[in-house]
């Protein structure tokens, strides 16, 4: 494999979890409301015992 190969490719790969980093914070300030109430009523409904015999 050539270095500059392995160099565009390591690029594309910073490029592109850059991007997923972006779209999530974007999407994170945006909706933050709606996915903190998915998240909380995700959470209660699994309690402690819940969670410790599913698992």
């Amino acid at each position: 494999m050539d270095l500059l190969l392995l160099q565009s490719f390591l690029l594309w790969c910073s490029v592109i979890n850059f991007s997923i980093l972006l779209i999530w914070f974007a999407m994170f300030v945006v909706a933050h409301e709606f996915i903190y109430s998915l998240l909380s009523s995700a959470i209660q409904k699994c309690t402690k015992t819940q969670c410790k015999n599913e698992a």
